[in-house]
């Protein structure tokens, strides 16, 4: 019915009704009623057609009356909508302009803010490069375990305790695991597909990924030290094909290199690298091992001809074909090789074999000293003899095969070389002859060769045992194994050994010396414990030093791993590490509440005097939060990014030219504050006013929060063996907690009372403790803080109430029975309440030290200061000895810093430690060091 009216209606008022319906009506409905109108105006038009000609009848006329009026108005209606279009495209068209600029705008913007052009320098520091975003969050990682399980089946994607803690590290690693380093899971892959597409899972989610193969690496290899998964090559053991004319063999990377031998044994070949029992094929790729077989044969470089490697994101690579010689673009192959897991995962292997040789014999001779054995393989490499090995065991290494029973038969317990000899009859025996001359040369004692392959295997079977039998000589579980090795010229062989011997020897630690020294390699297997570490590092780090200083490597064939990072700057130089990457982890704070990690340029030496240092440990201190909270401390202000932390102990890696007190190795607690050294407050010896103090981490100066800091070495104090650097890190709090003591004026029998049982306030309490204060009472409104600080330092505590001041002081002296009030008061709190309870705490004549920060401005009880005649002080930072008396009160016992440490946490997990510590879950948090 409606749409019949709706015809019925007059033609202009229609074509008005559709002409001006809103562009929002639907286009089909528009359609529908052009062709309405149309179709009403041809039946009006073929009306008027039916009358006759010149004889128009009025309803003829009104027809054709009606249609002129009607062409008329459409005729009106077609120039009022052409002139709307044309009102209506003017501002459309200024509208789309605005938008193409703006969209024109906003992506100029964007690419200013993208990533920048590549780096065209030849070497890349990774100060100009991005850090890796990792994500460790759980929820992320369990979403990828139902990944892994798809990919690899559930059965083999393994989350269980033990796995996780047997992946996490092992008894003969000089790396200690600590607690948080574990993998979520360990995944079992079976195929190269398979791995690829387990990284293709990690990179999209951005997990971190540690491969091993066998473990058997010792230098901390494997260690997750940033969680996320690893994957055991485990099911990756067979041997895809052998080509014997060809003489190479196609492997996977979980096939140990004994049972490869033994497999090849049976074609009369053999492949040579082998180095401890247990190694596997993917591990000795990513070390670039070698072995007692290296003098003759050469690494595992030498025997490696093609890898199929899995690199980060999933993309899977075959380095070369299997030629034995190629010159067809960049050598990938060797580029893997030693890369220690960095570059890719590798899952095939194609290497080459050799033919076993026709005789082969072992001889195993002793001499008085181990310089003289030494002297004797530089004889036997000068002569040219290729002997197959030549292997050195000094007298401790043989009496912990004696006493272990590792082997079938005893040995003397005196410097031994083993040598193993083979090629023809004629020949090993002619080898044997021109060896057993250069042996007695050098005054050996014994000479004794194998007649048969039995024996010879007997007497090779010591060498091969030395690092278990010095594991066999555990005094209890407590005890660690600590192997690590170096490699020098021929040339300085005998010496680097016989000081390195010497050196073990004086330190009272059980360590035996062996080495593959034919090629100028050789290890140590030191025996420690959790009190002796600090010697065995120093051992280790010595024998370093004299490496590099002999022009050799800190590393023969163990691999950098995590122990050997940073001597890796020593041997190769600042460029050549460039080149494979320069890094300064720093934790920056770039706005309040906004942090982040950025690779700083590592800082240079800026003085003779300077020392570089890297940090091991850094304290969050409650200025540090003010700042990441707030962006100021009263006029220090954060106008730019700053890289935070100031309470830090390191270890000197850099010393300049004049630095006399301090070198290499050598551990320090820092103080992160350098005055001018020019003012009159400097030269009274209250450098700590200085107006042009540089000081960590207060703005513009960055913070130690890094991995490497660079300080004067008389601001470094040198930390006794008996202080750990977890300890160092606390001596800037202490030494704060010194020098508002020694404001105070404290005296042997004083009373003090001390506000707020923080960090700071507990060291307070302790110092005044070991300054002879007869009673120390802690105030605080934490109750929990209170039972620590009875428990720490302080003889009583007291928790004031909601009241006014001079009442809580008056309850505080009665409680605590100080007679007509305390000797002294220190505020550590920067609270209001307390400052004014502590100046009506205190009896006349009594000293006040304000050492918290709090507002700028507050209400002072200022008539109580006057008619007491109280002894008012603020106390700013440290002064002059300050720091050496902090770490002279901790190396005596007299203050124990330990018990304020709640915990440790990686370096990664900083703004989360900030986080805690803002929320009161800790005393004192200590943050590691970058890796």
């Amino acid at each position: 019915m409606k749409q019949t009216l709706r015809l019925g209606r007059p033609a202009a008022s229609l074509v008005r009704s559709i002409e001006h319906t809103k562009p929002s009506q639907s286009p089909i409905l528009r359609a529908v009623s052009a062709r309405t109108f149309h179709s009403t105006g041809s039946r009006y038009e073929d009306k008027s057609k039916e009358e006759p000609k010149g004889s128009a009848s009025f309803r003829g006329q009104l027809y054709e009356s009606t249609s002129d009026r009607l062409k008329r108005e459409r005729d009106s209606e077609a120039r009022y909508i052409q002139a709307q279009r044309q009102r209506k495209g003017e501002p459309r068209t200024l509208a789309l302009s605005v938008v193409i600029l703006s969209v024109a705008g906003v992506a100029y913007w964007l690419g200013t803010r993208g990533d920048k052009a590549l780096d065209t320098t030849s070497t890349t520091p990774l100060a100009r490069a991005h850090p890796p975003q990792l994500d460790t969050r759980t929820s992320v990682l369990q979403a990828a375990w139902v990944d892994f399980a798809q990919i690899v089946g559930k059965d083999n994607v393994s989350t269980i305790p033990d796995d996780l803690e047997a992946h996490s590290g092992s008894e003969w690693s000089s790396y200690t695991t600590k607690s948080g380093e574990r993998p979520f899971a360990i995944v079992y892959p079976a195929t190269t597909e398979e791995v690829s597409k387990i990284m293709q899972v990690c990179h999209q989610r951005k997990i971190p990924v540690t491969a091993l193969s066998g473990g058997t690496s010792l230098e901390g290899h494997f260690a997750p030290t940033r969680g996320g998964i690893c994957i055991d090559m485990g099911r990756m053991d067979r041997i895809l094909d052998f080509h014997p004319q060809d003489l190479d063999i196609i492997v996977q990377p979980a096939l140990g290199w004994e049972d490869l031998n033994e497999y090849l044994h049976e074609s009369g070949m053999f492949f040579p690298p082998d180095p401890g029992p247990g190694a596997k094929i993917g591990g000795m790729v990513g070390t670039g091992c070698s072995g007692t077989n290296a003098y003759r044969y050469g690494t595992m470089r030498e025997w490696v001809i093609s890898l199929t490697v899995v690199l980060a994101d999933g993309t899977i690579i075959k380095t070369r074909r299997r030629p034995r010689k190629s010159s067809a673009g960049y050598n990938l192959t060797q580029m893997f090789i030693g890369s220690e897991g960095t570059l890719g995962v590798v899952t095939e292997a194609t290497l080459k074999v050799t033919v076993l040789p026709k005789s082969q014999s072992v001889a195993v001779a002793t001499f008085p000293t181990i310089h003289s054995a030494a002297e004797c393989v530089a004889k036997v490499v000068g002569e040219g003899i290729q002997l197959a090995g030549m292997e050195i065991l000094d007298d401790v290494q043989m009496m912990c095969i004696n006493k272990s029973g590792t082997t079938s038969r005893q040995w003397q317990e005196a410097p031994t070389l083993f040598f193993k000899f083979a090629g023809t009859p004629d020949g090993v025996k002619e080898q044997i002859s021109t060896v057993r001359k250069l042996a007695k040369a050098t005054h050996n004692k014994t000479f004794e060769f194998a007649k048969n392959d039995d024996e010879a295997t007997e007497l090779w079977s010591a060498r091969k045992e030395a690092l278990w039998s010095v594991m066999a000589m555990r005094r209890d579980e407590r005890d660690h194994v600590w192997t690590t090795d170096v490699a020098v010229p021929i040339s300085r062989l005998a010496d680097i050994i016989q000081e390195t011997r010497d050196d073990v020897a004086s330190s009272g630690l059980i360590g035996g010396i062996c080495g593959h020294v034919g090629d100028g390699n050789f290890h140590t297997i030191l025996l420690y414990n959790d009190t002796e570490k600090q010697t065995a590092e120093g051992l280790v780090h010595r024998m370093i030093q004299r490496a590099i200083a002999m022009d050799g490597t800190v590393t023969g064939e163990h691999g950098v791993g995590l122990k050997k990072r940073e001597y890796i700057r020593e041997e190769l130089g600042e460029e050549t590490v460039d080149a494979m990457r320069k890094e300064n982890n720093s934790f920056v704070l770039r706005g309040i509440k906004d942090v982040t990690f950025e690779e700083r340029p590592v800082p240079k030496l800026a003085g003779p005097h300077d020392v570089r240092l890297q940090v091991n440990f850094t304290g969050i201190c409650g200025s540090d939060v003010h700042y990441w909270q707030h962006g100021r401390i009263g006029h220090f202000v954060v106008k730019d990014p700053m890289v935070l932390g100031h309470e830090s102990a390191g270890t000197v890696v850099e010393v300049g030219s004049d630095v006399k007190s301090l070198k290499k190795g050598d551990r320090v607690a820092m103080e992160p504050g350098v005055p001018c050294r020019r003012c009159l407050r400097c030269k009274e010896g209250k450098y700590n006013l200085c107006f042009e103090m540089s000081f960590a981490a207060t703005p513009p100066y960055d913070g130690t929060l890094a991995k490497y800091y660079v300080l004067p070495e008389d601001f470094c104090y040198k930390l006794p063996d008996a202080l750990s650097l977890e300890e160092g890190a606390l001596m800037e709090p202490l030494a704060v907690a010194v020098h508002i003591t020694k404001q105070s004026g404290l005296k042997q029998g004083d009373t003090c009372v001390i506000f707020g049982a923080g960090p700071v306030g507990l060291l307070c309490c302790a110092v005044a403790k070991a300054f002879g204060a007869k009673k120390v009472v802690a105030v605080d409104i934490n109750r929990e803080r209170l039972e620590f600080a009875k428990s720490y330092a302080a003889n009583s505590t007291f928790e004031p109430s909601k009241v006014s001041a001079p009442e809580n002081a008056q309850r505080l002296i009665s409680e605590n029975d100080l007679g007509v009030g305390a000797d002294v008061a220190i505020d550590a709190s920067g609270a209001e309440p307390s400052v004014q309870t502590a100046i009506h705490v205190l009896r006349a004549g009594g000293s006040y030290v304000q050492g918290g920060m709090g507002r700028d401005e507050i209400t002072f009880p200022i008539m109580a200061a006057c008619t007491k005649e109280l002894t008012v002080k603020g106390s700013f930072r440290y002064g002059s000895g300050d720091y050496q008396t902090a770490v002279d009160l901790v190396s005596s016992g007299k203050i124990d810093v330990k018990k304020l440490i709640s915990r440790k946490v990686n370096f990664e997990d900083a703004e989360q430690a900030f986080e805690d510590v803002k929320a009161g879950k800790a005393i004192k948090v200590l943050i590691e060091g970058p890796k």
